[in-house]
């Protein structure tokens, strides 16, 4: 039996195993069973038809018998998934919901990747040196697209120091929460297609003419990479919208650099 806590089960309103760990080879214990658990790598290919040929050893009566084929193709495929999902370790509820196309979570809340230190790298280059910020935890990441026969780097800061003079006074917050990019129709497609699919560089050079913007739909300003087939469209403020902060640690006051602590925050 797993032991149970009302009051933690009543705060994470879902199924729950409370173990008491007294002793550093419980804590040992629970963080090897934890990582194993959370570390498992899919089946082998040998392993899969190993297990296949098993049940068809298993099955030779069955086959040979008078059942019609697709009784008896139904009964293999039933012990061959049953055996997988064992050597798997799953079990039967998170197969089903698999099966049903149910979720494997539910939550009332929609979370937002935010990668903070690529826009903390970004205001501390208008005071900091280059040799200053290799040597900080600036971390930035770009992708690489293909315009006009060069290669442009893009970074996802952009749509935010980039975007319409009516977004100017929209907090980092708000736009993280808010804001996403979307493709620009272009005017007249019926279908919703953008310049992306008239172009061989990925809608990123100048296309056809562009057809007007929808509702809270705003255009970035011309310095950004994609602004000529991409724009940004702003959803209602919603409480149920959280930005999930990715990445390193975040500073601490009390220890490691104070500047880049007092930049961060």
């Amino acid at each position: 039996m797993n032991s149970i806590t009302p009051l933690v089960t009543y705060i994470f309103r879902c199924n729950t195993d409370v173990t008491s760990l007294n002793s550093g080879t419980a804590v040992k214990e629970v963080v090897i069973y934890v990582s194993d658990y959370i570390t498992k790598s899919s089946l082998k290919t040998h392993v899969i038809f190993d297990s296949i040929k098993s049940i068809l050893a298993k099955s030779c009566e069955m086959i040979g018998g008078s059942l019609p084929s697709k009784e008896k193709a139904r009964q293999l495929m039933t012990k061959v998934v049953n055996l997988l999902s064992t050597k798997m370790e799953m079990g039967a509820p998170m197969i089903c919901m698999y099966l049903l196309g149910n979720p494997d979570h539910y939550t009332d809340h929609t979370f937002v990747n935010f990668y903070w230190q690529s826009y903390v790298s970004e205001a501390r280059r208008v005071w900091c040196s280059n040799e200053e910020l290799e040597t900080s935890n600036s971390v930035d990441k770009f992708t690489l697209i293909k315009q006009k026969g060069k290669l442009v780097g893009l970074s996802p800061v952009f749509d935010y120091i980039y975007r319409d003079n009516e977004l100017e006074n929209m907090t980092l917050y708000d736009w993280v929460c808010r804001c996403t990019r979307v493709k620009i129709p272009t005017k007249g497609a019926g279908g919703g297609r953008s310049l992306a699919d008239d172009n061989e560089d990925g809608g990123l050079d100048a296309g056809p003419p562009l057809g007007k913007l929808g509702k809270n739909i705003f255009a970035f300003t011309k310095d950004h990479p994609l602004h000529k087939a991409h724009a940004t469209r702003v959803s209602p403020s919603k409480d149920t919208v959280v930005p999930n902060i990715v990445g390193a640690t975040l500073p601490r006051r009390d220890q490691g650099d104070r500047e880049y602590y007092c930049s961060t925050m």
